[in-house]
């Protein structure tokens, strides 16, 4: 059961499934999607409920470091994102789940985000958190495919050459690798947003 949103921490219905599933003392899996800005109580409490959560998914999404993150997100404190991630994971034994969504701004900091996930990694000394590469193909002007040409092929370089030094490092995922390797591919070979958009 995953409950998506508006943001569902903000929400009493979402409290009232955490009591039913400690209640019931259940195997089923049981998710949740957090945009993870909310204040320390609500923090708190999601930490000790989560506790008594046999298995329990947690669902956030960010792309980008610091301000540029913050911009792309409106709304986002990435201080703040960034360290209720590491209560998270520090705290319980959720497993953590980062959705990014490629899009045309996130390029420009991705990779000190991928850097920031191996930390979060290591700070675990397992392969928690993992990333889901999306890429964002609608509304096509935020796609990374709109950049100019000789931004985009610096941005893909610049990628490329991240992960043939970073592909190894044993906490990564197969699936997280074969992610990033599908983003550098699409940076290259495909010319338009989408097959309604002409290029540039």
């Amino acid at each position: 059961l995953r409950i998506t949103g508006g943001e569902p921490l903000m929400s009493g219905n979402t409290w009232k499934l955490f009591d039913w599933f400690e209640a019931q003392d259940t195997d089923m899996r049981f998710a949740v999607n957090s945009n993870l800005i909310a204040k320390k109580d609500i923090i708190d409490k999601l930490i000790s409920k989560v506790n008594n959560i046999k298995d329990f998914h947690l669902y956030t999404s960010c792309e980008a470091v610091g301000e540029q993150a913050e911009y792309i997100r409106d709304g986002l404190d990435y201080d703040l994102w960034l360290n209720n991630i590491k209560r998270i994971l520090t705290e319980t034994d959720a497993s953590v789940h980062i959705m990014m969504t490629i899009n045309s701004l996130c390029l420009f900091s991705i990779t000190d985000f991928l850097d920031e996930v191996y930390k979060l990694k290591k700070l675990t000394n397992s392969k928690k958190p993992t990333v889901s590469v999306n890429l964002l193909r609608f509304p096509s002007f935020q796609s990374p495919l709109a950049l100019p040409t000789h931004i985009k092929d610096y941005l893909h370089d610049d990628l490329d050459w991240w992960y043939e030094h970073n592909k190894d490092k044993p906490l990564w995922h197969e699936f997280e690798r074969a992610s990033i390797e599908r983003l550098i591919d699409y940076l290259i070979t495909v010319d338009a947003p989408h097959r309604r958009t002409s290029n540039p």
